[in-house]
């Protein structure tokens, strides 16, 4: 079919903006569960979530190689057409109006380990993220990035039996983010949409806050976990420093600063299921702009089958989230599914999504 056709077509297909939420971690576990972290977080997770949730976590931990994916079904079919060299312009022609969605991250390596009251952690983290939606007036929108980042992590705990803690993580990073508009005209002109070449970029400090607390008395036999955190304290953006290595403008795309807090019912053993947790949650207040509120709850629950097994289940966004975890001790591996809205309203444009974790530690 002729190219100026196609592209001709493409003016009557419906489309929209991209509105999600920029999530700054992947941790597919957290996904499965609705995307809670203030009260359910474990190792990396508290080092880009609530840094105080590490004096939960036990057991010290050095993982070697982390690697998290999420796509959802359009960024997977555009994915294997390209390596198999059939993403033609009538491929794409047939994603208008869709969001093609593809994040990979890579944390190499981590620790995370204890002495007495306090916890300690650090990550190297390397991560993509690309969202791209094909709009009718030739124009692509885009949400992407490539970030890099070391984070370190302490926390501590106070008062009888641990009950409260509080925690701080310090971040460093440098990213480079596409160009949010792409038009018809830039790609007539050969203006690249590589971040490297049309791109954004910058460096940061900045740091997350948190607390958990432990409530005295029981729910029926529930333990009751309160807790909140602040990220971003210094605002999130990658513009304190004027260093440009690949000669870009300052300022991309970044999370600003936002609030998350919750409550929790836990218990070690219900039933046949050790350790259960269930937490709602609202997250990312603040970053969620001129969205609705109801973009923020999230409500997560887990529970261990078995030493090896863990079973998950929540809703992000209004959508529902499911998903399992494997831990053979050296190598740890997650699954999930969950709905993200892509719109400013809760219910309006679901986008799902498939992720899958693993890892390999000591």
């Amino acid at each position: 079919m002729n190219k100026k056709l196609l592209f001709l077509l493409l003016l009557t297909t419906s489309s929209f903006a991209l509105d999600e939420i920029n999530h700054s971690h992947l941790n597919v576990r957290s996904l499965g569960m609705g995307n809670t972290k203030t009260l359910t977080g474990q190792y990396d997770q508290n080092l880009y979530g609530n840094p105080a949730r590490a004096t939960a976590d036990k057991e010290w931990k050095v993982q070697l190689l982390n690697i998290g994916s999420q796509f959802n079904s359009t960024g997977i079919g555009n994915i294997v057409s390209a390596a198999s060299g059939d993403l033609s312009i009538e491929k794409l022609a047939e994603t208008a109006g869709k969001n093609s969605k593809a994040h990979i991250q890579i944390l190499l390596p981590s620790a995370f380990f204890q002495s007495g009251r306090w916890n300690f952690g650090l990550a190297i983290k390397l991560a993509t993220d690309v969202n791209v939606n094909l709009r009718k007036s030739y124009e692509v929108a885009t949400e992407s990035l490539l970030d890099s980042d070391f984070s370190f992590l302490i926390s501590r705990s106070f008062l009888y039996q641990d009950a409260l803690s509080f925690g701080l993580s310090t971040h460093a990073g440098y990213r480079v983010s596409v160009p949010e508009g792409y038009t018809f005209v830039d790609l007539i002109q050969g203006n690249s949409i590589s971040p490297t070449v049309s791109g954004r970029e910058g460096f940061r400090v900045d740091f997350d806050l948190g607390f958990t607390y432990r409530l005295p008395w029981h729910f029926f036999g529930f333990f009751i976990e309160t807790g909140g955190s602040v990220n971003n304290l210094l605002g999130g953006q990658y513009k304190q420093f004027s260093i440009h290595p690949l000669n870009l403008a300052l300022g991309p795309i970044y999370t600003p600063r936002n609030y998350n807090i919750g409550v929790a019912l836990k218990k070690d053993h219900l039933s046949i299921l050790k350790d259960f947790a269930l937490s709602v949650e609202f997250n990312e207040l603040g970053a969620n702009q001129n969205g609705s509120i109801f973009r923020n709850i999230h409500i997560g629950v887990e529970a261990l089958l078995s030493s090896i097994v863990s079973l998950r289940g929540g809703i992000n966004q209004g959508y529902w989230a499911a998903g399992l975890g494997l831990d053979f001790w050296i190598l740890e591996m997650d699954f999930a599914t969950y709905g993200e809205e892509i719109s400013l309203n809760a219910g309006g444009i679901q986008d799902r999504r498939y992720a899958f974790q693993m890892a390999f530690q000591i």
